[in-house]
């Protein structure tokens, strides 16, 4: 007999979930041919909230002490003086742009389109004449209809992910777990 501990899943599939699942990678497969140079267009973006100040992990916080020495305490983590919103875009060379939201705010459409993009679109690494192919989630500030009116006539194509599927960006795997 041993100790199992369950594994956390973040949604229970149904059968049309996991069927469309594998139609969306069928096609995505079909349409970048494997090693299509079409991955190359394909851009990934995410936002995530960054607090300012650095707490000791359990590891740091560690010393060694002798056996009649009273046990020190932890005091639980301080509030941070702050938190600033980042929004950061990745394609397949690496990281593309960052940019810190001021004043704590939240991404909005109208955020999203006039400065996000206008700064990513005025990179000259990324000012080019081919099409974009862009990967992202579904919040709201990246399905409003300002937004997708602005990435139509900046020749965006959107790349749509299939219901509860992870996504497969960078952002999920470099930025910090909550």
């Amino acid at each position: 007999m041993k100790k199992l501990c369950s594994r956390w899943i973040p949604h229970n599939l149904t059968e049309a979930q996991k069927t469309d699942r594998v139609t969306w990678c069928n096609a995505m497969y079909t349409r970048f041919k494997g090693a299509s140079k079409l991955v190359w267009d394909v851009l990934t973006d995410d936002e995530t909230w960054t607090h300012c100040y650095d707490p000791k992990t359990k590891q740091q916080s560690t010393i060694w002490i002798y056996r009649d020495e009273p046990k020190l305490s932890k005091v639980a983590r301080e509030r941070s003086a702050s938190k600033r919103m980042i929004a950061s875009f990745f394609n397949k060379t690496g990281h593309v742009a960052n940019v810190t939201l001021e004043n704590c705010r939240n991404v909005s459409s109208d955020w999203y389109t006039t400065i996000f993009w206008r700064k990513l679109l005025t990179n000259s690494k990324n000012n080019r004449k081919r099409r974009m192919i862009l990967s992202h989630d579904n919040a709201s500030s990246h399905t409003a209809k300002q937004t997708n009116k602005f990435l139509k006539e900046k020749n965006v194509e959107l790349k749509k992910n299939a219901v509860y599927s992870p996504d497969l960006g960078p952002c999920d795997f470099l930025f910090a777990k909550n």
